[in-house]
């Protein structure tokens, strides 16, 4: 392994210091901290000190003296620069030593604890008056930025640098090193499909923002140390390194909830953060690279494969090698070689009684599924499509319309709404947008949603093919969509079609909430009189159908049949998600308040062992109409082929059939756990002989 500190002599050190101090120099001692810096500490007198050596870099020890006075009052604490110089060919800074423990070293509970703090010194540090700076990416030793752009400093982690600087012509570390540069590509590849999201926004930011570079002492931070990489920009790149470091403690979530209560607006906050965290990725890959450390190099390759599945471009070509039918973007069991590992989540267990009730009522509501966060995460998200603002919508615009004739399944496209209507207007031009997870990376992520999965592998599982994705926006006024069966619109055989309602906004019986005639999920599905549907023609008094999802009910065939059952209104709490079957009907009503929406995002799956010939957007099996090849895998294994997600979100389709056959070696039931009353997969070996 290379050290990548300079080396100097104690006997350089002690004549360095000599210049500097009148008195004796006790304790000289080499710190292990720090990557490219040499440091030690030492004493004079009763006063304790700190020398940092540093080697020729882009901003070198004026940088910390220009640091130190654009901090000075703020209440950021940083040790007192007392010298800087030149030692030879080496840079020098002596400062105060600042005492207190590196929140890395902290045992988990103690660095829990210290969050809000630990947040609200970033928050200091994003609000440092910048006036009368220049430039983007971390400052020179002038005090302004690097480069001219966020986007050239974003970009710029693939071009070499100039031979005296850090990295300086790295691109050797290609052949002469593990750096690979198919992944090196494929990350930076994914990272620069994000760049649109990131705004030229110019904040401060410390740029190496971890919890070796933050000392804490009695709850209260004692100082931030090692400013080398600070400069200007988006300020939640911090944030992303927090998060890229310490995926356990959910950085990302917590600043997103932070946000919201501070009523800060933070655009595509997930997509900013992806692009950050990939960007700090690729940076890591080939300072390990050039360091030499192989352990580190590696733990960084797996965390970038969990953020864009590095193993997706290996299915990918191995997709296209597979039988006819395969296209790309299709898969089956036999495909991918490598394996990627969803980020960690706490898993959210189906209790007996949640079981139960599915069965019984036909649907379930699992209250507050997604997390505040994720809820306002969505709800920006969908602000911005509704007037037009995705980088996705750019160069399309919606057909001008009455929008006082949409009807209940009325559906638009992802385009703007007409550039001259109000706010207002632009808001209520969308009623619903279908598929949306095949263009948009944050659709694909939440149709993975891997709670919303838990609680599906449950009750249809435990193999799930995710089918369709919806989007639903209903405005003030905006009509209902009258009873009707999902299976009716979406046949798979088995029949194991499962809807999961993801609430976006508060929904009750006035702007629009869902109402479930419970019971009716055992009755067959009726096919259509004429046009487009499915239904079960093979009863023998099966009655055809007409006027399926018209929200006039003398109009539909489906009324009488639900009246038969109980009408549930399903009031709902943003964050909550209704699961329901595929026969159940179901039906929402006009939304008649005069400025709340509902809004809604909608997931479609079946058991990923079932069979489908709709929504393929990929070629078809020629003989028997399948398109299986056009879904993904989201759990658990399948004999059939199936899609690998477009944006790399970790699922089942992006596993090793190894790593599929492991977790289902033979089958797996639904069974209660009898001790904590919650559901769990148990193995059921049809080898093992019962005694009963």
């Amino acid at each position: 392994m290379n050290d990548l500190r300079p080396e100097v002599e104690d006997r350089e050190v002690l004549d360095l210091l000599a210049r500097h101090f009148d008195g004796p120099i006790a304790g000289l001692e080499r710190l292990e901290g720090g990557q490219i810096a040499r440091t030690f500490a030492f004493g004079v007198g009763a006063d304790e000190y700190v020398l940092r050596v540093d080697r020729q870099l882009g901003a070198n020890v004026d940088k910390q003296a220009f640091v130190a006075r654009l901090l000075d009052g703020t209440g950021i604490p940083i040790p007192a620069l007392l010298h800087r110089g030149r030692l030879d060919e080496l840079y020098y800074a002596i400062s105060r030593r600042a005492h207190g423990t590196p929140v890395s070293d902290l045992a988990p509970d103690a660095r829990a604890a210290l969050i809000p703090v630990l947040a609200d010194m970033l928050d200091a540090i994003h609000a440092v008056d910048v006036a009368g700076t220049t430039g983007y990416g971390p400052a020179g030793d002038d005090g302004n930025g690097l480069l001219p752009s966020w986007r050239a400093y974003l970009t710029a982690v693939r071009e070499e640098e100039p031979g005296w600087d850090f990295y300086g012509t790295w691109h050797v570390l290609f052949e002469t090193t593990f750096l690979e540069r198919d992944v090196f590509d494929h990350a930076f590849a994914a990272m620069e499909h994000l760049l649109p999201f990131c705004p030229d926004e110019r904040r401060f930011i410390h740029g190496n923002y971890g919890f070796g570079n933050v000392l804490a002492e009695g709850g209260h931070i004692t100082a931030v140390l090692d400013w080398q990489e600070a400069g200007y920009g988006d300020p939640l790149l911090d944030v992303a390194q927090l998060d890229f470091w310490d995926a356990a403690t959910g950085w990302t979530d917590a600043f997103r909830e932070r946000y919201v209560q501070h009523d800060v607006a933070m655009p595509h906050l997930s997509e900013r953060i992806r692009c950050y965290q990939l960007r700090t990725g690729l940076d890591a890959l080939r300072f390990f690279a050039k360091k030499g450390d192989e352990g580190a190099y590696r733990w960084v390759r797996d965390r970038l494969d969990t953020i864009a599945p590095i193993s997706s471009v290996t299915a990918t070509m191995a997709a296209l090698t597979t039988r006819d039918y395969k296209k790309e973007g299709s898969m089956d069991a036999a495909t991918t070689t490598t394996t990627a590992t969803a980020p960690a989540h706490t898993p959210y267990r189906v209790s007996v009684a949640e079981y139960i009730t599915f069965r019984q009522q036909g649907f379930l509501v699992v209250r507050g599924l997604l997390s505040p966060g994720e809820v306002a995460e969505l709800r920006e998200h969908t602000e911005e499509l509704m007037q037009g603002r995705l980088p996705e919508q750019a160069g399309h615009e919606l057909a001008r319309r009455d929008t006082a004739s949409d009807e209940g399944v009325s559906v638009q496209d992802l385009a703007a709404p007409p550039a001259d209507l109000s706010p207002e207007e632009k808001a209520n031009y969308f009623l619903r947008i279908h598929m949306l997870h095949r263009q948009l990376a944050l659709h694909e992520r939440y149709l993975l949603h891997p709670r919303v999965l838990d609680v599906l592998q449950a009750l249809i599982g435990p193999d799930v093919l995710a089918l369709q994705t919806m989007l639903f926006i209903k405005g003030p006024g905006k009509p209902g969509q009258g009873w009707h069966q999902d299976t009716y619109y979406i046949p798979t055989h088995p029949d194991t079609l499962c809807g999961a309602w993801m609430a976006i906004d508060d929904c009750d019986e006035y702007n629009g909430a869902m109402w479930f005639a419970t019971g009716s999920q055992h009755e067959p599905v009726y096919p259509p009189r004429s046009g487009y549907g499915y239904g079960d023609t093979d009863l023998d008094d099966i009655e055809a159908v007409s006027g399926v999802s018209n929200p006039d009910d003398e109009r539909n065939d489906l009324t009488k049949i639900a009246n038969r059952y109980p009408h549930l209104l399903v009031p709902a709490k943003a964050g909550d998600v209704v699961f329901f079957a595929g026969h159940i009907m179901h039906r929402s009503k006009q939304n008649v308040t005069a400025d709340r929406f509902r809004r809604s995002f909608v997931g479609h799956y079946c058991n990923a062992r079932s069979f489908t010939q709709w929504g393929a957007d990929q070629p078809i099996e020629p003989e028997t109409g399948m398109s299986n090849g056009s879904h993904i895998l989201a759990r658990g294994d399948t004999h059939l082929p199936f899609a690998l997600p477009r944006f790399g979100t970790p699922c089942a389709a992006l596993l090793s059939p190894e790593e599929r056959r492991r977790e289902h070696a033979i089958a797996e039931m639904m069974m209660g756990d009898m001790d904590s009353g919650m559901m769990g997969a148990e193995m059921a070996d049809p080898t093992l002989e019962d005694d009963h």
